[in-house]
């Protein structure tokens, strides 16, 4: 498997968060069952992480999961990403995601339901 941008910057997550809970890899892979090599793989991006991994590693780190994963738009944003790791449309996608975690959850629903009645106008063929 090979790392890319999404494994690294979760890492960075990772990192930051146990960095902010004062843990060691050492401490953080003990208190959720690993070994620090694989804390250590999880923080450079070179393993991807299991969802069931990812909550058990917030818990233990005194956050939630959607905090993290916020925080893990934010630093794939703050990337620049080579145009030839993305198409452009996956490039769009994130960009979309990035700004959605950025605007109130009422404006989020109403952008939404636009894009939505977009895409249903646009398999109509009106």
């Amino acid at each position: 498997m090979t790392t890319d941008h999404r494994e690294i910057a979760l890492g960075k997550v990772i990192r930051r968060a146990r960095a902010r809970a004062g843990l060691s890899q050492t401490k953080l892979a003990q208190r959720v069952g690993m070994t620090f090599q694989q804390v250590q793989k999880y923080e450079k991006g070179t393993n991807r992480v299991r969802f069931t991994v990812l909550l058990d590693l917030s818990y233990a780190l005194g956050t939630t999961p959607e905090a993290m994963l916020r925080e893990y738009h934010e630093v794939v944003e703050s990337q620049p990403i080579a145009d030839d790791e993305l198409a452009p449309e996956d490039r769009d996608a994130v960009r979309l995601m990035g700004l959605a975690y950025q605007v109130d959850e009422r404006t989020r629903k109403a952008v939404i339901d636009l894009l939505s009645a977009c895409v249903r106008s646009d398999a109509d063929g009106s």
